[in-house]
């Protein structure tokens, strides 16, 4: 066989019209078969031209509910945008603060820094003997305790 595809009712059509000579084959069409396209077709039309009609004649319930249901749209609508816009105004507010807290931060650790450069230990030892008139604890003054295992001092 070759490798075509044959169509088998267009060969069944062939069969049955065969005829002698070069002349194009006309298939005849029964007047059962055109008469039962013609009132499938008729049948379609009617139910299409009620269709029709049904659909032009809409209540006035109907047209009440659906502009109950667009002005409802359009206030939900209306709210998404303007809570969209607060949003958008709270996240813009939101990274100003938090820029200003990173500022702050850094300069915090920068005046830290600073103090803690300028300051001493030596210094403050000797601020607190000579001008405050501290002095260091005698023998007398030192408490000792014995620390057992399980207890703590408070």
């Amino acid at each position: 066989m070759s490798g075509r595809r044959v169509n088998l009712s267009l060969n069944k059509l062939r069969r049955q019209n065969c005829e002698d000579g070069s002349a194009v084959r006309k298939i005849e069409i029964s007047k059962e078969t055109y008469e039962d396209q013609h009132a499938a077709k008729s049948i379609v039309s009617i139910q299409v031209r009620n269709n029709r009609v049904h659909s032009q004649n809409i209540s006035v319930a109907y047209v009440i509910f659906l502009a109950l249901i667009c002005t409802v749209t359009l206030f939900l609508c209306l709210n998404y945008l303007k809570m969209k816009a607060t949003l958008t105004t709270q996240n813009e507010t939101i990274a100003f603060m938090e820029s200003q807290l990173s500022d702050l931060k850094a300069n915090n650790d920068a005046y830290y820094n600073q103090a803690m450069a300028s300051i001493s230990l030596e210094n403050i030892k000797l601020a607190a003997l000579k001008k405050f008139g501290m002095h260091y604890a005698t023998e007398l003054q030192i408490q000792y305790y014995d620390i057992i295992e399980k207890s703590h001092v408070r």
